[in-house]
């Protein structure tokens, strides 16, 4: 893969998910959400 990688971060409640979504759609990038990746206990 080449080309930018961009993260956005910050504390919980404060709208990384959805600028990363707005990023990724006028980027026309791929949205990763970090929640996503984390394993539940």
């Amino acid at each position: 893969m080449s080309g930018k990688c961009i993260i956005v971060m910050g504390v919980s409640g404060t709208g990384k998910s959805c600028v990363g979504q707005a990023l990724a759609l006028a980027l026309d990038a791929k949205f990763i959400d970090g929640d996503d990746l984390h394993l539940e206990r």
